[in-house]
């Protein structure tokens, strides 16, 4: 029951979730990567990135995640950025979206915990649709204070 018309492949979907035994075999559809006029070049490839640090301190020493895919095809494609299913990625603030041609970046400053996610490229021409993704991981930011705090108690020991 397809509300419009999508290329898909099969292909391996595997949960995460730590101390879980692991997953049994399972295939689900996925849109594809490749069609005759459209195609990636290179991927986006899933980032581990530590959040910002707080504002309200003198220096602010930015997370910067960046991903960035290469688009082929004949008219070369338009991408668009998505976080998660549906929601489009949109320039400004704290994101920066090019694109040159062939190549696509999607550049997220200070991140934070809540920007964790998939994240999808999508590109089109006239010839259709295609898409790939990849994850964020944010890791918490230790406060400096605690940090020496703990090295402090270790030295001690």
């Amino acid at each position: 029951f397809a509300l419009f018309s999508r290329h898909v492949a099969p292909c391996r979907c595997v949960a995460e979730k730590p101390g879980a035994p692991p997953p049994a075999e399972a295939t689900t559809a996925a849109p594809t990567k490749k069609l005759d006029n459209l195609f990636f070049i290179e991927e986006p490839k899933t980032t581990n990135v530590t959040e910002s640090e707080s504002l309200s301190k003198s220096v602010t020493h930015s997370g910067i995640a960046t991903f960035i895919a290469k688009v082929g095809g004949d008219p070369i494609p338009s991408v668009k950025w998505m976080k998660g299913k549906w929601r489009q990625i949109t320039h400004g603030g704290r994101i920066s979206i090019e694109q040159k041609g062939q190549d696509a970046k999607l550049e997220i400053r200070e991140v934070t915990k809540s920007d964790s996610g998939q994240y999808r490229c999508v590109a089109s021409n006239k010839h259709g649709e295609i898409e790939c993704s990849a994850d964020m991981h944010v890791d918490e930011k230790k406060e400096v204070a605690q940090l020496e705090g703990d090295l402090r108690a270790k030295l001690k020991k």
